[in-house]
Formats: C-alpha cells, sequence, structure tokens
C-alpha cells in the first residue's frame, strides 16, 4: 500500500499543480510547532480520561519516538543524498 501510494504522488502532485493551477505552500514554522503543542496537549488531556486511551497513547508516543530516530538515519538521510 505504502509503495502505491508513494508510485502515484508524483503524478497527482503533477496534475493538480499543471492541470489545476494549484499553488503549493509550506505551512511556517511557527504554525507547525503550535500546531505540534497543542496536539500534544489534546492527546495527553484525552489519555488521561480512561486507562485504555492513556494505553494507546502511551503506544502511540513510543512508536513515535522510535519512528523519528529510524527516520534520521534512513529516510531523511536517503533524501538528502538523493538531492545532493
Amino acid at each position: 500500500m505504502l509503495a502505491e501510494y508513494s508510485a502515484r504522488n508524483p503524478g497527482a502532485l503533477e496534475q493538480l499543480v499543471n492541470k489545476h493551477h494549484v499553488q503549493l505552500r509550506a505551512y511556517p514554522d511557527d504554525v507547525l510547532s503550535q500546531l505540534r503543542k497543542v496536539s500534544a496537549e489534546v492527546a495527553a488531556e484525552l489519555a488521561a480520561q480512561n486507562e485504555a486511551a492513556k494505553k494507546i497513547y502511551d503506544s502511540y508516543v513510543d512508536f513515535l519516538d522510535a519512528s523519528k530516530k529510524y527516520s534520521r538515519i534512513s529516510d531523511l538521510a536517503y533524501l538528502k543524498a538523493r538531492d545532493s
């Protein structure tokens, strides 16, 4: 599924930009930072409401931490090497 998603995205992006004249813009860093902060607060509040939510949230946080570390040495390193 991820391979199909990755394979189809370049064509979809080209169609959005060239056929539909979509202008791509990045969110400003301060907006992303605030969204990250508020999202973490809301998720933590939900996790505090019951044991099942806490278990899911804790698992999510553990996975997120591990995946960030892995992505820095795999995906990010590959993308930087490819673009240089």
